[in-house]
C-alpha cells in the first residue's frame, strides 16, 4: 500500500539505502540477501517495489513473484512466476538449460505428461539454481518474492537454496514476509534458517512516526486538520500505514471534520477495523461491483476479466465499469489483469463470504476454469477448498494435476491431490489406481507408514492385474527403502503377481520377480527362500537377455557373499553388465552388481559403471539418485586409500540426500574412517553420535556404520565398546548367512587380544584368514594377513606382515599396504632389523601421506627421526598439504573442466571453487590451472 507524499516514501530512508546498498553489491557480483519482515500493512510491498524500480534503473533483470494463499498448493508456482517470462521471451532458451541447469527443462514443459508410475524422481534444486546461474551470464539478476508466508513447499527449499549459495553472484534476492510468528511452521523455519545467515540483512520497517502521520491525516482531509485529530488518528493505527490510510478514507467518505472536537470519534482500527472500511466502501459502489470483487477474491489475484465477469454473471461491458470502479475506489490495483491492493483487502471480501457460499464459488470457479481448458493444477487449487461430492470428473482432474506436479518434482503437492481424489469416492479400478499412484509419491518423500497402508489396500481391491501389479512394486520398493515395512506382506505380492502375469505378460512378470529377489536379498527374514527363488527367476528369464543378467548378477552376488571364490563372481557380473539390464530392473540390478564388484576388488569397473549411472542421474536431475552413487564412490576410494577422495566423495553424497535416507549410514561410516585415519577422533565422535540419530535396526548400510564406530572406539581406548560393535556387525551378518564381507573379524581380532582374551582372539583371526584367502580380493586377504599377525602372537607375526606387504603391493590398496609397513617396520625393530625397519617406515609414511592418513604419516615419521630434540613434522606444502575438498576441485580441473563445470559436478559455487583453487595453487607452489597436472601427479 503506498503510504506516500509527494510520491516519496515517509520515514523509510534508512531502508532504502539499505536496499541501494545492496543492488549496489550484486551488480559488482557480491549476492545480497535481503529480508523485509514486518507485520501486514507495514509497507513491506511499498519497500519491494521501490527496490523494483531501483533495480530496473540499474540495468538489472528482475525476476518477480508474489505468492498468495490461493496458489500455496501449486508445486513450484513461486518459481515459475519467477522464471517463466525469462524462460519464454528467450527464443534461444537453450543456453539458459545448459549444463547443470538442464534438468530444470521439465519444470517449464506444461503440455508433457507422463504416468505417475514412472521414474520421474527429480530434485529440482541445484538445477534451478544453474538456470538462475546462467540467467545471471545476461544481466545481474534481482530476484524479488512479496509475501514469502504463502510461498509453496518447494518454492521455498529453492529460494533457501538458492540463498545458501548466493555468495559470488551478480544477484540480489529481496524477500518480504509478515513476522514469523503470524506465517506457517515451514515459513517460519525459512525465516529464521534465512535470517541467520552472516551475509543476510533483514529490514524491520518501523510504524510511522506522530509527525509522518499527522502529514498523511493532513494530506488527506486537508491542511488544515486539527493537530489533536490527526494524532489521535496515529493512536489509534499504531502508526501502521495501511491502518492509518483506511481509517483516513473511512471519515473522510463519513464527512468527518478533522477538528479538535472529533478527535473522540476516531476509533482504534486494526485488521478487523479495515475489513469493515472496505466493505462499506465497496457497498457504495453497487452490486455490479460487489460481485466482482468477491469473484476475484474467490479467484485470487491475476484473473481475467472475462472470467471473472461470467463467475459474477455480468456482461462483459458491466464487469469492465465495475472493475474500473474498484480500480478508482482503491480496491483494485491498476493492471492489465484483476487483483487487491493489499492481500489484507482480498482476505476482508473472502472471509465476509459465507463458508458454504465460498465453497460453492470455488466449485463454479473451478467448473469455470475447467471448460475454458486451464490447467490441471490451477483448477485443483478450487477443489481443494471445497467438500466432496463424488463427482468423477473431479476425480479425473486431480489425478492430472498430480501427474503434472509430480513431474516437476513437487511430490508432496502429488500426494495432497492424490488424497483428496481418493475423498471424492472414486470407483474401484480407479481407486485402486489412484493409491498406487499416492504410495509412489509417498516412498518418494519417505512417509512410508502411509505409502505401506495405501499400496497395501490398492492390492486388496478388485482391480486391474497390471495396477496390482503397480502397487505391489513400489511396496517392494517401499520395503527396501524404509528398512523393511512390510517386507513380507510385499515379498508375497511380488511372488502372486509374478505368477499371474506370467503367461499373459512374461515381461511384466519378469520385472515382479526381479523386484522380489531385491527385496528377498535384503532382509533376514526372507532370505531363506532366496534360493528357490532365485532358480525359478533363472529359468523363467531364460530366453529374456537382460533378465538373465539381472539373475546372474543376484547368482555372483550370493556368491562373494558366502565366502567363493571372487574371480568367478567378478567373471559373471561383468558378463552380465556386458549383455544390458533391463530399464525396468536396472536401479537395483545396477547397485547390487556395484556392491558384488566392490567386494570383488574390481575397482576400475565399478568406477565406470558409478560415472554412467552418474552422467544419467544428473541429465534427469536425480540429486538422491547422485547421492546413492557419490556413496558408493567414496566406499571405493576409501579402499583404495584415497582419504582426500573419500571425504569429497562422502560430503557430497551428504548434500545431496535427506537425513533419513537408507544410504546415509554408508556416508558417515566413510566420514568416521576418514577422520579416524587421520587421527581426528573427536570429529570423528561427532560425526558417530550424529549417525546414531538414524536409528540401527533393520537399516541397510548398519553394518558399514557399526564398522566404522567400532573402529572409532577401540582407537579411543574404549575397547570394550569397540569389540562389542563389531561383535554385533559380525551377528548381523551372520544372520543374514553372509560370510563375506568379514571385515569386522579383522578389526575385532587385535582389540579382543588386546583385552586379554587370546583364544578368542586367534580364532576370530584365522576364521578371517580363512576367509580372505578362500575369496582372494587381495586388499581384503592382506588386510587379513596384517590383522591376524598382531592377534595371533610374535611366533607368526613376522612372517605374516611379510606375506601381507607382498600381498598389497599387487593391490590398489594403498592405505592398507602403509598399515602393513608401518606395522612390518615396528616389528623389525623389536626384532633388531633396524635398517630394513627404517626402509619400511620410510616407505610407510610416504604412503599414508600421499593418502592422507595423517596419524599414520606422523607417527612414521617420529620413528624415523626419534631423538633428541627431533620432533616429526607434516609438510604444510605439495599435494599432501591440500584438505579433502581443494584435491576433489584441483582433480577435477586438472582434467580441463571450467570453473562452473567442477562447481555443477560437486554441489559447490563457482566462488567457492576459486576459494580452493587459490588456497591449493600456493600449497602447490603454481599460479594457474595448466600445471594442475604436474603439481598433483595426474
Amino acid at each position: 500500500m503506498p503510504f506516500n507524499t509527494a510520491r516519496v516514501l515517509l520515514e523509510r530512508e534508512r531502508e532504502l539505502e539499505t536496499l541501494r546498498e545492496g543492488l549496489d553489491g550484486a551488480r559488482a557480483g557480491e549476492g545480497t540477501l535481503l529480508l523485509i519482515e514486518g507485520p501486514a500493512g507495514m509497507g513491506k510491498t511499498a519497500l519491494a517495489r521501490a527496490g523494483r524500480a531501483a533495480a530496473g534503473q540499474a540495468g538489472m533483470m528482475p525476476l518477480e513473484a508474489r505468492a498468495s494463499e490461493l496458489e500455496q498448493p501449486f508445486a513450484f508456482g513461486v518459481v515459475r512466476q519467477l522464471l517463466e517470462p525469462v524462460v519464454n521471451q528467450d527464443s534461444g532458451h537453450a543456453d539458459l538449460f545448459a549444463g547443470a541447469a538442464g534438468p530444470a527443462t521439465r519444470l517449464f514443459e506444461p503440455d508433457e505428461r507422463r504416468p505417475l508410475g514412472a521414474n520421474v524422481g527429480f530434485e529440482a534444486l541445484h538445477s534451478l539454481y544453474w538456470l538462475v546461474v546462467n540467467i545471471t551470464d545476461q544481466a545481474p539478476v534481482l530476484v524479488l518474492v512479496d509475501d514469502c508466508q504463502w510461498v509453496d513447499r518447494e518454492s521455498l527449499r529453492f529460494l533457501d537454496y538458492l540463498a545458501q549459495r548466493i555468495e559470488g553472484l551478480p544477484v540480489a534476492m529481496l524477500l518480504t514476509g509478515r513476522s514469523p510468528d503470524a506465517a506457517a511452521e515451514k515459513t517460519e523455519s525459512l525465516w529464521a534458517h534465512m535470517a541467520s545467515r552472516p551475509s543476510a540483512v533483514a529490514l524491520y520497517p518501523r510504524p510511522l512516526s506522530q509527525s509522518a502521520a499527522v502529514a498523511l491525516a493532513r494530506e488527506r482531509m486537508g491542511a488544515e486538520a486539527a493537530e489533536e485529530f490527526c494524532r489521535a488518528c496515529h493512536t489509534a493505527t499504531g502508526g501502521n500505514p495501511l491502518f492509518l490510510r483506511e481509517l483516513l478514507r473511512a471519515l473522510d467518505a463519513a464527512g468527518v471534520v478533522p477538528s479538535a472536537a472529533a478527535a473522540d470519534e476516531v476509533q482504534a482500527v486494526g485488521p478487523a477495523a479495515v475489513s469493515r472500511f472496505v466493505l462499506h466502501r465497496l457497498a457504495t459502489l453497487g452490486p455490479a461491483a460487489t460481485e466482482l470483487a468477491r469473484a476475484v477474491a474467490v479467484m485470487g489475484d491475476d484473473s481475467e476479466l472475462p472470467l471473472a465477469g461470467r463467475l459474477a454473471g455480468l456482461s462483459e461491458d458491466v464487469a469492465g465499469e465495475a472493475a474500473d470502479d474498484l480500480v478508482r475506489a482503491d480496491i483494485f490495483v491498476h493492471a492489465e489483469r484483476l487483483g487487491f491492493v493489499h492481500p489484507i483487502v482480498r482476505a476482508a471480501l473472502y472471509e465476509d463470504l459465507a463458508p458454504g457460499e465460498r465453497q460453492a464459488r470455488h466449485a463454479a470457479a473451478a467448473e469455470a476454469l475447467a471448460a475454458e481448458g486451464a490447467p490441471a493444477e490451477r483448477v485443483t487449487a478450487h477443489l481443494l477448498l471445497t467438500t466432496p461430492t463424488g463427482d468423477q470428473r473431479r476425480v479425473a482432474t486431480l489425478r492430472s494435476a498430480a501427474a503434472d506436479a509430480a513431474h516437476r518434482g513437487g511430490m508432496r503437492a502429488a500426494a495432497e491431490y492424490l488424497r483428496r481424489a481418493l475423498a471424492e469416492s472414486p470407483a474401484a479400478q480407479e481407486r485402486a489406481e489412484t493409491l498406487a499412484e499416492l504410495g509412489r509419491c509417498e516412498v518418494a518423500i519417505m512417509q512410508f507408514e502411509a505409502a505401506e497402508e495405501h499400496l497395501r489396500t490398492a492390492l486388496t481391491l478388485d482391480a486391474a492385474l497390471t495396477t496390482r501389479a503397480v502397487a505391489a512394486f513400489w511396496l517392494g520398493r517401499c520395503a527396501i527403502v524404509s528398512g523393511g515395512r512390510s517386507a513380507r506382506a510385499a515379498a508375497d505380492a511380488l511372488a502372486s503377481l509374478a505368477g499371474e502375469l506370467q503367461t499373459a505378460d512374461p515381461e511384466r512378470s519378469l520385472e515382479l520377480g526381479s523386484e522380489l529377489l531385491s527385496v528377498t536379498t535384503a532382509f533376514t527374514q526372507l532370505r531363506g527362500g532366496l534360493a528357490v527363488q532365485l532358480q525359478r527367476f533363472r529359468d523363467q528369464a531364460r530366453g529374456h537377455p537382460g533378465f538373465e543378467a539381472v539373475a546372474r548378477i543376484h547368482s555372483a552376488y550370493e556368491q562373494i557373499l558366502r565366502g567363493e571364490p571372487a574371480t568367478a563372481a567378478m567373471e559373471e557380473v561383468e558378463q552380465a553388465l556386458a549383455t544390458g539390464l533391463p530399464r525396468s530392473a536396472q536401479s537395483n540390478a545396477a547397485l547390487l552388481a556395484l556392491l558384488a564388484l566392490r567386494l570383488g576388488e574390481r575397482y576400475e569397473l565399478a568406477v565406470q559403471l558409478v560415472d554412467a549411472a552418474l552422467v544419467r542421474a544428473r541429465q534427469e536431475g536425480h540429486a538422491t539418485r547422485q547421492g546413492i552413487l557419490h556413496a558408493q564412490r567414496a566406499a571405493i576410494t576409501l579402499a583404495q586409500g584415497s582419504l582426500h577422495d573419500a571425504q569429497a566423495e562422502a560430503d557430497t553424497g551428504l548434500l545431496l540426500v535427506e537425513e533419513s535416507h537408507f544410504v546415509v549410514p554408508l556416508l558417515v561410516a566413510v566420514a568416521i574412517t576418514v577422520q579416524v585415519e587421520r587421527g581426528e577422533l573427536d570429529a570423528a565422535d561427532r560425526l558417530a553420535q550424529t549417525g546414531e540419530a538414524f536409528g540401527i535396526a533393520n537399516r541397510a548400510h548398519i553394518s558399514d556404520f557399526l564398522t566404522a564406530r567400532g573402529r572409532l572406539r577401540i582407537a579411543q581406548g574404549r575397547l570394550e565398546e569397540g569389540v562389542a560393535d563389531l561383535l554385533w556387525c559380525g551377528e548381523r551378518r551372520e544372520a543374514r548367512g553372509q560370510c563375506w564381507p568379514s571385515d569386522w573379524r579383522a578389526h575385532a581380532a587385535p582389540a579382543v587380544a588386546a583385552l586379554g582374551e587370546r583364544q578368542l582372539a586367534v580364532k576370530l583371526a584365522r576364521e578371517q584368514l580363512a576367509a580372505a584367502r578362500r575369496v582372494g580380493a587381495p586388499g581384503a586377504l592382506g588386510m587379513s594377513l596384517r590383522t591376524a599377525a598382531l592377534a595371533i602372537g610374535e611366533d607368526e607375526r613376522l612372517a605374516l606382515l611379510r606375506e601381507a606387504v607382498s600381498v598389497l603391493e599387487r593391490s590398489s590398496a594403498r592405505l592398507e599396504l602403509a598399515h602393513a609397513l608401518a606395522d612390518l617396520a615396528a616389528e623389525l625393530s623389536r626384532a633388531g632389523g633396524r635398517r630394513e625397519g627404517r626402509d619400511a617406515a620410510r616407505r610407510a609414511a610416504k604412503l599414508a601421506g600421499q593418502c592422507g592418513a595423517t596419524a599414520m604419516a606422523e607417527s612414521a615419521m617420529a620413528e624415523l627421526h626419534a631423538g633428541p630434540g627431533r620432533r616429526a613434522r607434516m609438510e604444510l606444502t605439495g599435494p599432501d598439504a591440500l584438505t579433502a575438498a581443494e584435491w576433489r576441485v584441483c582433480r577435477q580441473a586438472a582434467e580441463g573442466r571450467t570453473n562452473r563445470e567442477v562447481a555443477q559436478a560437486l554441489f559447490l559455487t563457482e566462488k567457492t571453487i576459486e576459494r580452493h583453487l587459490s588456497s591449493a595453487y600456493t600449497k602447490l607452489g603454481i599460479r594457474s590451472r595448466f600445471q594442475l597436472p604436474a603439481a598433483i601427479g595426474e
